[in-house]
């Protein structure tokens, strides 16, 4: 872009949809995919008021593994294979290492708490 005559330069950090700047494998891309949602990590406030420390909620959900099995938005994952998760970075790197049946621990909003697994 031109200003004023001039040349202007700008530097442009391009991020996937968890905000890093690494690129996914197309491996990775299909375990994201077949499991149809998004996440984010959970606030201060939200670990206080379900007394927890870590934890990754589901902030959509749409067709994929995650539905089919009965978790809904708002659903929180707290552990894959028995191992705490504490940011999205977290989780989508142990689910993405699993290539077997997956067993998480989760808690629903009002904070029950359950385990569900599946296979991919």
């Amino acid at each position: 872009r031109k200003k004023d005559g001039e040349e202007v330069i700008k530097e442009l950090v391009l991020r996937n949809k968890e905000g890093e700047t690494s690129l996914m494998s197309k491996e990775e891309i299909k375990k994201n995919f077949a499991l149809g949602a998004t996440f984010a990590e959970l606030t201060s406030k939200e670990k206080k008021e379900l007394n927890i420390s870590y934890g990754v909620k589901i902030s959509t959900i749409g067709t994929g593994k995650l539905k089919s099995i009965g978790l809904k938005e708002g659903t929180i994952i707290t552990k894959v294979n028995n191992e705490p998760v504490e940011t999205v970075e977290q989780l989508t790197t142990k689910l993405n290492g699993i290539n077997r049946g997956i067993l998480l621990e989760v808690m629903s909003e009002s904070g029950k708490r359950d385990f569900v697994g599946f296979g991919l």
